[in-house]
């Protein structure tokens, strides 16, 4: 079955490319969603291998309460040592929308401990 979710993606990546001047900000949230075709750590080691091959220095934002999760440190380790930016994505990676800012400024401050 052929997904047409990709083929709008990379047009839209390209459409971006062209209109901008080569930059392209893109966001995955929840990064380890189940997936039929690869591993969590075979999908990380082929998006470093694609950003590495095309010269693209990238941010992530790191849910430090999945830290303990295996390979999970691993993976940010690999992210720092192929040069891309490591930030905070808070500890439980509350909603903004239904915590106060008291306890979601606590949550961020507990992620930049860890």
């Amino acid at each position: 079955m052929f997904n047409y979710k990709y083929i709008i993606t990379y047009v839209s990546l390209l459409f971006t490319f062209f209109v901008h001047g080569g930059e392209v900000s893109i966001t995955i949230d929840d990064f380890n969603f189940n997936d039929q075709l690869l591993s969590g750590e075979e999908r990380n080691n082929e998006i470093l291998k694609t950003l590495t091959k095309h010269k693209i220095i990238a941010a992530g934002f790191v849910t430090t309460k999945y830290l303990s999760l295996p390979n999970a440190q691993n993976g940010v380790e690999a992210w720092s040592k192929a040069g891309h930016l490591i930030g905070n994505h808070t500890e439980n990676h509350f909603s903004y929308a239904k915590t106060n800012f008291n306890d979601f400024s606590n949550d961020v401050l507990l992620a930049d401990g860890s």
